[in-house]
Parts: structure tokens; sequence; C-alpha cells
């Protein structure tokens, strides 16, 4: 599955074709998964849902401390200050 597959999985794919490539994709493309679904971001819930229960990966969360870095409120130890 290349970056381009997993781009269009994360934008257009159907939520039954996210949890095949969560259950028999190799570890490798899970990593891009969670890599794609913070940058592009994901906005689909279920699919969100359904990467945390598989991985253990949230996004929200993720999300969540990107942009505490973009504010500058996280600091170099990803220790929450301020």
């Amino acid at each position: 599955m290349s970056e381009q597959d997993i781009v269009r999985l994360i934008k257009e794919g159907s939520v039954d074709e996210f949890l095949d490539c969560l259950d028999f994709a190799p570890v490798g493309v899970i990593d891009l998964i969670k890599k794609f679904s913070v940058s592009i971001p994901l906005y689909d819930m279920q699919k969100r849902a359904a990467l945390k229960k598989k991985t253990g990966f949230d996004v929200d969360a993720a999300l969540w401390l990107c942009s505490l870095s973009v504010k500058g409120v996280v600091g170099h130890g990803n220790d929450v200050v301020g």
C-alpha cells in the first residue's frame, strides 16, 4: 500500500476499508496511518475510534498535543508548562 493509497483511505475510504486495512496491513502501514491521521487530519470519528481500538493510538489526543506545541505550551520534554 502506497502513501497515496493511505491518504485516499483516510480522506475518502469507507469505514469497512479502513477496518480491513487495520486488520491486515503490516506494521509500517499502520505507522503511516497514525502519522497521516494527525497531519491530514483524520476527520471521520468512526475511523478515529477504530484506530484507537485496534492500536491504542488516540488521534484526538495527538491533535490536542500538536495544538499545544504550536501554541508554545508544550516544552522540549513534552511536559505541559505555563
